[in-house]
């Protein structure tokens, strides 16, 4: 194998702990500042930003002579598979409640069911989760109590979700 391929596999296998790196940053400093911005929100930001020197290393690993415009865009999708895995891995441990109430049993807040409805109060859940899409942008608050959709990225990701969902057999399109 040609060693400056070699060189780009390794890059890319890296890339997820570079991501990490500017991630961990861009979120101590955004709470050193005490901005409200979404977490979700930064790390989306900070998988774009990354686009161009991966693909600007890339060009430097691979040297000027290397024109093949497929393979800076195999590149480019490599990067951003695992940014798509990174972001899933730490979306779900930002919301999961599975994480947070296996944590609390381990650190014996939650003994029993009646734990778990103590320590979770479903209302704030859902208030919480409104505040996220907020901050996401997603969803505007109106005067009136209600909600409507702002943004258009995640409900298109829910539509292609929910398809998928039916495909698999996993919604009744009965009901």
């Amino acid at each position: 194998m040609h060693i400056r391929l070699l060189f780009l596999i390794i890059f890319l296998l890296l890339s997820p702990f570079f991501l990490l790196l500017l991630h961990s940053l861009v979120i101590r400093i955004s709470l050193l500042q005490g901005n409200e911005i979404s977490r979700q929100k930064i790390l989306m930001y900070c998988i774009i930003s990354l686009n161009l020197p991966v693909l600007f290393l890339s060009l430097l690993i691979l040297g000027s002579g290397y024109k093949n415009i497929f393979d800076y865009l195999y590149v480019l999708l490599t990067f951003n598979s695992f940014a798509y895995i990174y972001f899933h891995f730490f979306n779900m441990s930002e919301t999961s409640r599975r994480i947070k109430i296996l944590v609390s049993i381990k650190k014996g807040k939650i003994k029993n069911a009646q734990g778990i409805q103590k320590y979770y109060d479903y209302s704030k859940s859902i208030s919480t989760r409104l505040k996220r899409l907020e901050k996401m942008s997603q969803i505007e608050s109106l005067d009136n109590n209600s909600y409507r959709l702002k943004g258009k990225l995640l409900y298109t990701v829910s539509c292609i979700v929910f398809f998928f969902r039916i495909l698999l057999g996993f919604i009744n399109k009965k009901k």
